[in-house]
């Protein structure tokens, strides 16, 4: 079964999630795969998911030959260091960090029309990290102690950060203060 089926004749519907394992054999990208715990992706992940291969289609990325394929490298991924007084919003409570976001911000604050995510958040004041729900790479630094004016009105202070570089400095310059506040016999101690 699954030899010469489509997917959506053995599982119903479209758009699943599969392990699936690629080599190359006599010129050609061999591929096999197998459906993980019968998952389903919803349609805005299928619709997504589809997009993003057609768009990998038309830019000619998609390679059945070993000879059109580029030289496999892992991409480096740097994973963001979270350090103190940083931390992450965990996912469990991110629907009530949204909500009270939402409700602080006042109703002319620009962030109220955005789909917020927020996965930072320092644990020494009220100043958070969020990003775009569809994470687009949009970021933002929201300060709930300090406020600014826009527009003739009065609002909790943001920013849009720059790119990842300029998130990580944030976060190491956070450290470094915080770090500072200890003198040196306190550190030596432990």
């Amino acid at each position: 079964m699954g030899l010469t089926q489509q997917p959506g004749a053995i599982l119903g519907g479209r758009g699943f999630l599969v392990e699936t394992g690629l080599c190359p054999f006599a010129g050609r990208i061999l591929c096999d795969g197998l459906f993980v715990g019968r998952v389903q992706l919803g349609p805005n992940l299928w619709s997504e998911s589809h997009e993003r291969y057609l768009w990998l289609k038309a830019e000619g990325r998609l390679h059945r030959s070993v000879d059109t394929a580029p030289p496999w490298q892992p991409a480096p991924q740097k994973a963001l260091e979270i350090l103190e007084p940083w931390q992450m919003v965990p996912l469990e409570y991110a629907d009530d960090a949204i909500a009270f976001l939402k409700a602080k911000l006042q109703p002319h604050h620009p962030l109220q029309e955005q789909e917020l995510f927020p996965f930072l958040k320092r644990e020494d004041r009220q100043t958070w990290i969020l990003e775009k729900e569809e994470d687009d790479g949009t970021t933002w630094l929201l300060d709930l102690t300090q406020k600014r004016r826009l527009k003739g009105r009065t609002i909790y202070a943001f920013r849009e950060l720059a790119d990842n570089n300029e998130l990580e400095q944030l976060i190491q310059n956070d450290h470094q203060q915080w770090l500072d506040q200890f003198d040196d016999e306190e550190l030596t101690e432990d």
